[in-house]
């Protein structure tokens, strides 16, 4: 390989975790009515929790629009300030506002950061919400957020 595409090629894979870095979640998304939109395949980042800066951060809302019928995988990196593990929950709710399910995941402590997905199957094309809750009253925890749709199963 040619020293100059060698070169093209680091920084392009120097780049990348900047280019991936997607969009910032707002303040106040608390509800299905503030819901933040999540585009598909796309990530966000955001913190829920009462040691964080913003007040009121107890439980963000995400608005998806799966973009066809399938399973929904929800991919989740999560960390806290604490010197423990906190387990969060992350909860999907229809387009009405009704559970579908949920998943416990890690977040883990000193700010490690624990990777995590789930899988919910036979969702139709539409409107969903995801949502998370603070797992604590004084830690705050650091988080990304994505979903996939995947092929259904028959």
């Amino acid at each position: 390989m040619k020293p100059r595409r060698q070169i093209s090629i680091l920084m392009l894979a120097l780049a990348m975790p900047v280019l991936a870095l997607g969009q910032t979640e707002s303040e106040p998304n608390n509800s299905t009515a503030q819901a933040d939109p999540l585009p598909h395949l796309s990530d966000i980042t955001g913190q829920i929790g009462n040691g964080c800066t913003v007040a009121d951060n107890t439980a963000d809302f995400f608005a998806i629009n799966t973009p066809q019928r399938g399973r929904l995988r929800i991919r989740t990196g999560m960390s806290n300030s604490g010197p423990a593990p906190l387990s969060v929950t992350v909860n999907l709710l229809n387009a009405s506002g009704s559970f579908i399910g949920n998943f416990t995941t890690q977040a883990g402590a000193n700010n490690t950061v624990v990777l995590d997905s789930a899988t919910f199957n036979c969702q139709g094309q539409g409107l969903y919400y995801i949502y998370l809750t603070s797992p604590s009253a004084s830690l705050c925890t650091d988080y990304t957020l994505s979903y996939e749709m995947l092929p259904p199963v028959f």
